[in-house]
């Protein structure tokens, strides 16, 4: 918890979050009996959990599914209050935690920070989205090394090769589709366009986001 929330409450992390992600599209789709924000101007108090998370799958970089593990589990080693044989007798051993994990591994092979750093060339600041990017990266990396000790493999999914290789070849598919999003957010946020040619750009967005939705499956 401590390290997401100094993630997301970091300065600049609600306007990164506002250029690397389709939210903009995503509140204009009817996914939902209630507007993705409770006010007017959203803010992260009055965004939904839904378009939120929802957000994070499209640009695949599915932040709310894993940040902060990784650095929890280090801080709990490093401060002793823990050893990497008890975390792993504890995988065995407790069904909560084998749960926690697991579910905390899907995600990390779901996610693909080689596309999602795409998402940074929508960005207005690209300086400081690269930063936040980079921090991203890291705890991403940090939270695969952990869930590998852990479980004591070499690669995510090892346990479940028919999983990995369905999310894998979803890729192949989702790929694509994520390729056209980032060019054509860039064109859609574009303020010389026309209005006749936003709206047939947001129709395509749309497009994209039921596709790569499809392929991810766990929306929000």
């Amino acid at each position: 918890m401590k390290s997401y929330r100094s993630l997301i409450y970091g300065g600049t992390f609600w306007t990164y979050f506002r250029d690397v992600t389709p939210i903009d599209i995503i509140e204009q789709i009817e996914i939902g009996s209630r507007p993705s924000s409770r006010t007017r101007k959203p803010t992260f108090e009055s965004l939904r959990a839904i378009p939120w998370v929802f957000a994070w799958t499209q640009n695949r970089q599915a932040v709310t599914g894993w940040f902060g593990f990784g650095s929890a589990v280090e801080e709990s080693l490093s401060a002793g209050d823990v050893r990497w044989k008890d975390l792993q007798s504890m995988y065995l051993t407790w069904k909560f935690f084998r749960s926690l994990v697991d579910n905390v591994e899907m995600v990390l092979q779901k996610a693909d920070m080689a596309i999602g750093e795409l998402y940074l060339s929508c960005a207005r600041d690209r300086r400081g989205s690269a930063r936040i990017f980079n921090e991203i990266k890291a705890e991403y990396d940090r939270t695969v090394r952990a869930v590998l000790k852990i479980k004591q493999n070499r690669s995510l999914l090892e346990s479940d090769l028919s999983l990995r290789q369905s999310l894998l070849l979803r890729n192949a598919y989702l790929d694509p589709i994520s390729f056209i999003q980032v060019r054509f957010i860039r064109r859609y946020r574009n303020p010389r366009i026309s209005p006749a040619e936003r709206r047939k750009i947001l129709s395509l967005l749309r497009s994209t986001v039921n596709g790569i939705s499809a392929g991810m499956r766990n929306t929000g």
